[in-house]
């Protein structure tokens, strides 16, 4: 019994050590990967803004091989204008799949950043390259050619109001804020902003503008600024009207975009523009200061104010814009004789005359300037022969 054993156990043994030398399958080789196989769902797209948020063009491409989890891949979209070798190419990074698609708006940046024409089909370069996920064993696959036409991508206007009371009263007062949304999303230079209006209905053929400046979305306008406008453009004060707004954006290539069109309902009104002065010929009163004339001159009105005055020497004097309140005094800032300068209300000193007669004094908001002349105004006509070197005054 004992034998039998003996020979059962070295049997077993014997088996077990043929199995252990069976030969197995050859474990799965792989090499170092190999290109992909570069397709599209299109060869031309023609880009409108309906389409921004949109999946427009579809790239897809085989499998590349590599020795290592699929879902570690790597692929780089590369494209660039045709012809140029990608030397100034555009990127996208995959991980993982073998496929990926571009919205309207994200392809349109591209042509906007290369600075094509908008409306204008152009051909694109597209290729992709993979690789593992540490970069190693980059492959670039075959390169296919997309006909691509951009669109302008405007801003969306908005205003806080579009309905204006004026009245002079709160002539500094806010009336309304514009705000916009960014032009040419995606684009990586400075766009450009300016406030166009005209009348409304017109079709910005005669547009005034207000430059807003780059990287800007919004504006504020107060009550006297936009009744300004209104009259401009023909609103009568005591009067109701509209305007038309639109935002022009600019690209630093040149591409524009109009945003939507805004009407603005005014009711003008007619600014009275006053100055004052205040000094020894009042006694230096701020609250009971002296009248002097606007000019009419439209180019002139508002901003250019005169009056005539008998002066002594020593005499001296600012001007005021609202009685009572010296912050809003205009003062001299430099010069001497005839011609001073002014800065900001509320700021320079006194102006001075050194001799005593009739002088004319101007204050002018457009040059910042103030004219001190010794003159007076005479009378010529046929009690005096008409001659204008023996005026009468």
């Amino acid at each position: 019994m004992k034998k039998l054993l003996s020979f059962f156990y070295i049997g077993l043994a014997a088996l077990v050590v043929f199995s252990a030398c069976s030969r197995v399958d050859d474990l799965p080789y792989y090499d170092k990967g190999k290109p992909v196989t570069l397709t599209a769902d299109k060869t031309a797209v023609t880009l409108a803004l309906a389409d921004s948020n949109a999946n427009v063009v579809r790239f897809s491409w085989t499998d590349p091989k590599y020795a290592q989890d699929a879902s570690d891949y790597k692929y780089v979209i590369e494209i660039d204008s045709a012809g140029r070798n990608f030397s100034n190419k555009t990127t996208k990074v995959v991980t993982g799949k073998m496929s990926d698609s571009l919205t309207g708006r994200e392809l349109n940046a591209m042509l906007v950043n290369y600075g094509f024409t908008l409306g204008v089909p152009h051909t694109l370069d597209v290729r992709v390259v993979s690789s593992y996920g540490n970069n190693n064993e980059a492959y670039e696959s075959n390169v296919i050619s997309l006909i691509v036409t951009p669109f302008a991508d405007p801003s969306v206007l908005t205003s806080t109001t579009t309905t204006v009371n004026g009245s002079l009263a709160i002539a500094n007062q806010n009336a309304l804020t514009f705000n916009w949304t960014p032009s040419f999303q995606g684009y990586n230079g400075a766009v450009t902003y300016v406030l166009e209006f005209d009348s409304a209905g017109n079709n910005f053929a005669s547009a005034q503008t207000l430059t807003i400046g780059s990287q800007l979305y919004a504006h504020p306008l107060i009550i006297s600024d936009i009744n300004a406008m209104a009259l401009n453009e023909g609103i009568a004060g005591g009067t109701t009207g509209k305007l038309d707004f639109r935002l022009r954006a600019t690209t630093a290539q040149g591409a524009t975009a109009y945003s939507n069109v805004l009407p603005i309902t005014i009711s003008a009104y007619v600014p009275f523009y006053r100055m004052y002065l205040v000094g020894s010929i009042n006694g230096w009163d701020i609250n009971n200061p002296w009248e002097i004339i606007s000019d009419k001159a439209g180019s002139r009105w508002g901003k250019v104010f005169y009056t005539y005055a008998r002066l002594s020497a020593g005499d001296a004097f600012v001007f005021v814009k609202t009685p009572g309140d010296w912050n809003t005094k205009h003062g001299s800032t430099g010069g001497s004789g005839a011609t001073h300068t002014i800065g900001a209300p509320g700021t320079g000193g006194d102006f001075v005359v050194s001799a005593s007669g009739i002088y004319r004094l101007t204050i002018d908001l457009n040059s910042n300037q103030v004219f001190i002349q010794q003159k007076q105004v005479g009378l010529v006509g046929n009690m005096q022969g008409w001659d204008p070197a023996n005026p009468l005054y």
